[in-house]
């Protein structure tokens, strides 16, 4: 089955793409993440670039661990730092 999970600048390992930037969207964001979480845990997260503590991550590891993955809904998502 699917192993790899190309995420671009949409989901890193342990953050995600900026929401602050002009002409970014929040809201799209967070829906984007939410939409990420439907998928099966074992799924290899390759992020488009290496911020985090290391270059991959599982998926069920990133809904584990990564803040940005457990806000609960936009505001609180938008008040992460």
């Amino acid at each position: 089955g699917d192993k790899w999970l190309v995420t671009g600048d949409t989901l890193f390992i342990n953050d995600c793409g900026r929401a602050d930037l002009a002409g970014s969207n929040p809201k799209a964001l967070f829906d984007s993440l939410q939409r990420l979480k439907t998928l099966p845990d074992h799924l290899i997260v390759c992020p488009g670039h290496n911020y985090g503590p290391a270059p991959t991550r599982t998926l069920g590891e990133e809904k584990r661990l990564n803040p940005t993955m457990n806000a609960r809904n936009l505001e609180e998502f938008c008040r992460l730092p």
